[in-house]
């Protein structure tokens, strides 16, 4: 499936396989399927390119535009995050508070939707977050239920008190680091 914004109308386009000595001619129909504007990092890191969504007057439209808008964002930070831990992009993607406010003020201009879609979008990447099962985030109090379950007991004290201090520090540590990144993007 083709996904392009615009037109549906696509012409055949000739295809030929060679296997096993054998040449076979097909055509091809490319299949047009709108796109959802979305924001996003483009190829420089920190470039915020964004377009506003069509207002919508009709709020039972708006609801399901907002929902539809809600489960793609989810999956997005999902495989984004799986891109991330493979490798697959590059950390100068990720950007913290100095370019969450950059990014708002650019997007603030486009109006009061955009700029409310924009922030529910963030609250999307909030909730991914701070359901990951790592300390000191909510996932991390739901792993430890779930491990205090199938071990049939709590965890002791001091073991619980490591791994969430050593959460904390990573937390901290990746926020630093976040952080630092975000201002050597604005320096240069």
């Amino acid at each position: 499936m083709l996904a392009v914004a615009g037109s549906a109308d696509f012409k055949p386009v000739p295809l030929q396989v060679e296997r096993g000595g054998k040449t076979l001619t097909t055509s091809l129909t490319p299949v047009g399927k709108p796109m959802e504007k979305f924001a996003m990092l483009g190829s420089k890191p920190g470039a915020i390119l964004y377009e506003p969504l069509p207002r919508l007057y009709n709020p039972l439209k708006a609801a399901a535009r907002g929902l539809k808008r809600t489960w793609l964002w989810l999956g997005r930070v999902y495989n984004n995050l799986l891109q991330l831990s493979k490798g697959e992009v590059s950390t100068e993607a990720l950007g913290g508070p100095v370019l969450i406010v950059s990014a708002s003020l650019a997007i603030a201009a486009h109006g009061i939707g955009t700029f409310l879609d924009f922030w529910g979008i963030l609250s999307v990447c909030i909730a991914v977050f701070n359901f990951l099962p790592i300390p000191p985030f909510d996932g991390g109090h739901v792993l430890f239920v779930l491990i205090e379950k199938i071990k049939g007991g709590p965890i002791s004290v001091k073991v619980r008190t490591w791994i969430w201090g050593a959460g904390w520090a990573a937390v901290g540590v990746l926020f630093i680091l976040i952080m630092w990144q975000d201002i050597a993007r604005l320096m240069t």
